[in-house]
């Protein structure tokens, strides 16, 4: 697994993960948080929007991100 953190772009997301030649991008949010707060923002809403690459995910877990990677086929 080849993750790269991304969190520094604005706008953005969090991390870019390529596992077994696929791409992944995830979102993280803090489950710590209340809803209001694990919200995306207005510019990752926006880039969610206009994203037409792999899959957008939001995870809230290590678990979370894992199980949504390691799940999909070669």
């Amino acid at each position: 697994m080849c993750p790269r953190h991304c969190h520094q772009l604005k706008n953005c997301f969090d991390l870019l993960v390529g596992y077994r030649g696929r791409t992944f991008i995830l979102e993280v949010k803090d489950p710590a948080q209340p809803p209001s707060k694990r919200k995306l923002t207005e510019g990752e809403e926006e880039f969610r929007a206009k994203w037409r690459g792999s899959p957008y995910h939001i995870v809230e877990t290590i678990e979370e991100a894992l199980r949504i990677v390691t799940a999909s086929g070669p």
